[in-house]
């Protein structure tokens, strides 16, 4: 057994999220690592109303599809990975997922975002760590 022992990949199925999935593969196959991948599907902020149950659907329904095909190419090498969808705030619901998986590693990529944007986007790896 390697230094790893549950390795949490979170993923928002971007480039950087592409790279993230490539060096979890490696590290879980190297440790003999248990691996989880995780998805937070964030909901569009509208002031001062509940996204329509429609809206949420949708969002829900397509994550899951994209969750589902990367899960999918993942077991070609890693065929005991699970995955798992939660709905809130991108770092809040991937710490949640890494302690009930209790991962001892969370791989993540980042959009590398600077300036205004990133002060007003933020940095959902910089909330994880």
């Amino acid at each position: 057994m390697g230094v790893f022992k549950n390795v949490v990949l979170a993923t928002d199925f971007s480039e950087a999220s592409a790279a993230a999935v490539e060096l979890a593969i490696a590290i879980v196959r190297q440790d003999g690592a248990a691996f989880t991948v995780v998805h937070v599907c964030e909901l569009p902020v509208l002031p001062e109303t509940v996204p329509p149950v429609d809206l949420i659907k949708a969002i829900t329904d397509a994550d899951e599809l994209r969750l589902d095909a990367l899960l999918a190419a993942v077991r070609h090498r890693c065929p005991e990975a699970r995955r798992v969808l939660r709905m809130g705030a991108a770092w809040e619901e991937i710490l949640a997922a890494a302690a009930a998986a209790e991962g001892d590693l969370i791989v993540l990529g980042t959009h590398g975002r600077r300036g205004l944007v990133h002060a007003m986007l933020g940095s959902v790896a910089e909330r994880v760590v």
